[in-house]
């Protein structure tokens, strides 16, 4: 979960450099799917990483992390159930 910590046109500001970051890590896979929150104070990505640590080596990269604009929580899970259509996916 990404928080916007600054003020709405500073996160403009920099959202171009941001949706670069995005589509190079869903490129690579890392980054399953993205998308602001409804009320727009802050997004939310689902990330594949093999670590915590990969997972913050990512984010870190983000312009958003790098110009203070935002916090980012990152929640580990294990999958346990999914849908048919999320299965290559979890399986990969």
């Amino acid at each position: 979960l990404l928080q916007y910590i600054k003020p709405h046109f500073a996160v403009e500001q920099y959202y171009p450099r941001h949706t670069v970051f995005i589509d190079r890590f869903v490129e690579s896979g890392h980054i399953i799917c993205w998308g602001r929150k409804t009320l727009k104070n802050g997004e939310f990505l689902l990330l594949r990483a093999d670590s915590l640590k990969e997972a913050q080596r990512i984010i870190r990269e983000d312009p958003f992390e790098a110009n203070q604009l935002a916090s980012f929580e990152i929640i580990e899970y294990e999958v346990e159930t999914y849908s048919r259509a999320f299965g290559s996916l979890v399986e990969a």
